[in-house]
């Protein structure tokens, strides 16, 4: 179970710094590993998917970040049929990240897409003439109300 984690987050992931150490405490063993060379390390714990946890015990995991070393703590869920899904665990509750991020992915995503769908003669006889074409940014800003994104 530890090993299959451990190549998961080694050779799939392509984590950075994959270590195993036994924690007397609990009785288990657990992986650390980090995500980027210079983050810090996050903790992973292997469970498998018929363990049953409480919330005693998992307030006896969150102890093993009391000194904040860890970047977050996951429970590695394991299937047999070797999936593994990863839940991260928390002291009460946290705000979800890169939500911005995603909204502004969002956003650009169907700018380009009603782009896309607004000159959609253009592009196809472009493409049937095989005519390179470029939008004018004049069109790009009165298309976006003053943005100037570019359109590719």
């Amino acid at each position: 179970m530890v090993k299959q984690i451990y190549l998961e987050l080694s050779e799939v992931k392509r984590y950075w710094n994959v270590e195993y150490f036994f924690h007397d405490g609990h009785r288990k063993i657990y992986l650390s590993a980090r995500t980027k060379k210079e983050d810090k390390p996050s903790l992973f714990i292997p469970t498998h998917v018929s363990d049953s946890l409480n919330f005693m015990e998992m307030q006896k995991l969150l102890t093993l970040n009391e000194q904040k070393e860890f970047h977050g703590i996951f429970l590695a869920i394991i299937n047999p049929d070797s999936t593994c899904v990863y839940y991260q665990i928390s002291e009460g509750l946290i705000e979800p990240e890169q939500i911005t991020s995603k909204h502004l992915m969002k956003n650009k995503q169907e700018y380009l897409d009603s782009q896309l769908r607004k000159h959609r003669n253009l592009f196809e006889q472009s493409a049937l003439y095989g005519i390179p074409i470029t939008l004018n940014a004049e069109k790009r800003d009165e298309a976006s109300g003053g943005r100037s994104e570019d359109v590719k």
